[in-house]
């Protein structure tokens, strides 16, 4: 593939010996096969960190253009092999960073490419950082305070928790803390009271006017695994579910949608 710029960027310390090319390819994206080159997990920390913080003079990002500066990595992340030496980087300089970030937080400091950071470990996943948010989850934090709700997030991310995070995560929704995001990691259990006990806080934590649309899809997906065992919670909640308008309409479409008597006389 053609390429239009070639320039070597060297963010690391003066005595590292590692000093990738960048290619930027006629497609706009990164020539992976070239940075691999003389590449480490250092440097792509350090690029990482440098980029975030839009000191990246060699790629910048385009905020006018509404780019996001984590783009870069998503693309890079999404574009090479699972066992490239590119993934692994990116893996261990997310983890390392978010290390970081979480140290600042802990000390009262601002971290300016945190946001960006925990956007980017949100899609990316890195499997080293999965123990890292996995004990933030578990500490006795107060996850009511704003700036911990990108860290939420990034870590329900994860598939596959622990029944120890599962009933960590199950805790939080009992608490009212951000139920959307608590409830999307309880929809992996693979227990159904679990995840049937979660839905039904989640739909008590919502407002009238949004719980047809997020609950609409979740109980089509229910009744499509377990329909007898569906059609007795609902009928059970039926005192809950009659105070919001239009929403045992809903059921019933689904129900015969799929098959079934309607729920709901």
């Amino acid at each position: 593939m053609d390429t239009f710029l070639a320039t070597s960027f060297d963010p690391v310390p003066a005595n590292s010996i590692k000093k990738p090319t960048i290619i930027i390819m006629s497609d706009g994206h990164v020539d992976l096969d070239a940075l691999e080159d003389g590449m480490s997990r250092e440097w792509m920390t350090v690029w990482i960190r440098s980029h975030l913080l839009e000191q990246d003079d060699r790629v910048p990002f385009h905020k006018d253009d509404f780019e996001l500066a984590e783009q870069l990595f998503i693309n890079m992340w999404f574009r090479a092999k699972s066992d490239s030496l590119v993934h692994d980087a990116l893996d261990f300089g997310c983890d390392t960073l978010l290390g970081e970030a979480w140290d600042s937080l802990l000390a009262d400091k601002l971290c300016r490419f945190a946001p960006n950071l925990l956007d980017l470990a949100a899609v990316i996943r890195p499997e080293s950082a999965r123990s890292r948010f996995a004990d933030i989850i578990l500490s006795p934090l107060d996850f009511t305070i704003p700036l911990l709700e990108k860290w939420l997030l990034a870590a329900a991310a994860y598939q596959n928790q622990s029944p120890e995070l599962l009933r960590k995560w199950m805790l939080l929704l009992q608490q009212g803390i951000h139920p959307v995001i608590t409830c999307s990691v309880l929809s992996q259990s693979p227990d159904w009271d679990m995840k049937w006990n979660a839905l039904l806080l989640l739909f008590k934590a919502l407002s009238p006017a949004d719980r047809n649309v997020l609950f609409n899809s979740e109980v089509k997906r229910f009744l499509e695994k377990q329909p007898g065992c569906v059609l007795d919670i609902l009928v059970s909640q039926l005192e809950l579910f009659s105070s919001t308008p239009g929403f045992l309409d809903t059921v019933n479409s689904v129900s015969v949608s799929l098959g079934y008597a309607s729920i709901f006389r």
